[in-house]
């Protein structure tokens, strides 16, 4: 996940707690602190860097709890998800020095669209569940589901 200045804040505070001197500072801060470094937070030139949406990983912390609740009380569910991944996506936005070590370099081909689908529950993946698919992003249509099929899943 990209670094915000909320997560750096969070990470110094955990990383300090319960040592002699643990960091008091907030977000504005550590935000001055990083302007002194010279960073900024802006559009960077093709960048990759992956991040879940903020909101959808606050989302997915209830809904585990409530999974190890029925997991403690004997329930033993199978879960199949999938994801996709497409190779040439990256964040415009991020912090930088403006030296080169802040840049990845990428080439202007679209690439690949990589769908992933697996299978698991309390015990852990099922073994052979596991299904990586791709398509060129030439060929794969605007939307992953499209990339999905009843073969992979049956599969």
């Amino acid at each position: 996940m990209s670094p915000t200045v909320e997560s750096i804040t969070h990470a110094m505070r955990e990383k300090t707690s319960g040592t002699d001197y643990e960091f008091p500072y907030g977000k504005s801060t550590v935000r001055r602190l990083l302007r002194s470094m010279e960073f900024s937070h802006k559009r960077v030139q093709r960048k990759p860097t992956r991040a879940e949406a903020c909101d959808i990983i606050a989302w997915t912390y209830p809904y585990i709890e409530q999974i190890r609740e029925l997991c403690l009380q004997g329930y033993s569910d199978v879960y199949l998800d999938e994801t996709w991944y497409d190779s040439y996506m990256c964040r415009m936005k991020n912090w930088t020095d403006n030296s080169e070590n802040c840049l990845v370099p990428m080439s202007g081909a679209k690439g690949d669209r990589i769908v992933i689908v697996h299978c698991g529950g309390r015990f852990g993946f099922i073994d052979g569940a596991l299904a990586v698919t791709h398509k060129k992003m030439a060929n794969a249509p605007a939307d992953y589901h499209g990339t999905m099929n009843s073969a992979i899943i049956k599969e």
